[in-house]
């Protein structure tokens, strides 16, 4: 038989470079890959119970506030954002939203809630009277007057692309209003959503290495047959 002339060492060596030849062309597996994307507000203004009719669009600042009254409607100050979050691929997997929030003035310790809000709004127009509703809770965070950059986990309200559409309010009583930067500020610090995610992809990390194995093994049986030949 053919197999019974060749000697042992040199039969091992030709069925490992059969082996590893049809690795490297076979072996292949998923390689996540991990991006970090960041979409500041599109829109973003507040509402105030005192002067429900007056839209707050073009300001720098939104504020904040909550001030219960014994005699009249209590005062509330809300926030309102939207973004628009894009470029997402279908085939993502999302990992972690955060809400960063600026603020540009904290008179001390406050407790901020994250709602969803039921529907768009339109900056240049909406005031208390005309504002989306604010619906589901997504989470209350206190916050204190060092808290100048805040980072709260949202993962669960984006879904992929499409408007997002959220509401701040306070039940903290304050004497002075909570403020945090606008889209209209020339400063740059927007409140914005950081969405992370990976796509997957199919890679070979180890057909250059198998393919130097197999070569080094067919030169190594090449190399035993010119030596048994002199022998």
């Amino acid at each position: 038989m053919f197999f019974s002339r060749i000697k042992p060492i040199r039969l091992t060596l030709f069925l490992l470079f059969f082996v590893l030849l049809t690795l490297n062309a076979s072996v292949s597996y998923a390689k996540q890959i991990y991006l970090t994307k960041e979409y500041p507000t599109v829109a973003d203004t507040y509402i105030s119970s005192s002067d429900p009719d007056l839209n707050y669009g073009d300001q720098e600042y939104n504020y904040l506030w909550y001030s219960p009254s014994e005699t009249d409607d209590d005062v509330e100050y809300r926030v309102l954002l939207a973004f628009n979050v894009s470029g997402i691929p279908s085939n993502a997997t999302l990992t972690d939203v955060s809400l960063v929030i600026n603020w540009f003035y904290l008179p001390g310790p406050i407790m901020v809630t994250i709602f969803n809000l039921t529907s768009s709004f339109d900056e240049s127009n909406v005031t208390w009277n005309n504002s989306p509703i604010f619906g589901s809770k997504i989470g209350s965070f206190q916050i204190t007057e060092e808290d100048w950059v805040t980072t709260w986990n949202v993962t669960w309200i984006v879904k992929g692309n499409g408007n997002i559409y959220l509401g701040l309010s306070t039940s903290t009583t304050t004497s002075i209003y909570a403020s945090l930067w606008g889209k209209e500020s020339t400063y740059g610090f927007l409140p914005k959503l950081e969405v992370t995610f990976y796509t997957e992809i199919s890679d070979k990390p180890t057909s250059g290495f198998l393919l130097f194995i197999t070569i080094s093994i067919l030169f190594g049986g090449i190399f035993l047959k010119k030596r048994e030949d002199k022998q």
